[in-house]
């Protein structure tokens, strides 16, 4: 039986999966090199503003318009990712064996709407977002914040990311810490760590 009484997974590109190829081809269509909508909005000092929350999602959408065609940004933001449902489904299976479950993500307060679109916030128990607390991954106090939240001692918390920084920065707070790097995977990686799925 795994030991563990808490699972904090992050939202994006684990929950909610992002299509690289949108970002591409509008950059392409508008003439942008790539790279050039992320960097222009989480490479800025109003991009990390968004996402710990001292910049509304609206008015960060508006400020990244003076900067890229308005067209382009209504169309970028729009997209609101592609859900993972087997992943939902095996959180929400863990969630119903009596592990308590938490999204921990770095976010916009667009995430409510994304949560709201996919219709999967039953899925977990707690929610702990940057743009609410202030504080945003791989920031030392987000995971104090995390722990705290979780209700259960380091030991008993597995926490799972698809980013290797963010990974290793769960690890130094004393939490076990896998990187999300596909649904098979993830799988095998909680089997490894006791879970009987």
């Amino acid at each position: 039986m795994a030991k563990f009484r808490c699972v904090l997974s992050d939202v994006h590109n684990v929950a909610i999966m992002w299509n690289p190829l949108i970002v591409s081809e509008l950059e392409h269509e508008f003439g942008l090199p790539i790279g050039t909508i992320m960097t222009s909005a989480f490479g800025s000092e109003i991009g990390f503003a968004a996402t710990v929350g001292r910049v509304h999602h609206e008015d960060w959408a508006a400020e990244l318009a003076k900067n890229l065609p308005s067209e382009l940004v209504r169309r970028w933001l729009s997209y609101l990712g592609d859900l993972n449902h087997e992943y939902i489904t095996l959180l929400r299976s863990l969630k119903s064996s009596g592990i308590r479950v938490g999204f921990v993500t770095n976010a916009t307060s667009r995430l409510e709407k994304e949560m709201l679109h996919h219709g999967f916030a039953d899925a977990a128990d707690f929610i702990v977002a940057s743009y609410q607390i202030g504080k945003a991954k791989p920031d030392a106090e987000f995971y104090k914040f995390a722990i705290t939240k979780a209700a259960c001692s380091t030991d008993q918390i597995l926490y799972i990311d698809d980013d290797p920084r963010f990974v290793s920065a769960g690890a130094r707070a004393g939490i076990t810490s896998i990187q999300y790097v596909g649904n098979a995977k993830i799988y095998e990686q909680l089997a490894e760590h006791g879970f009987d799925i």
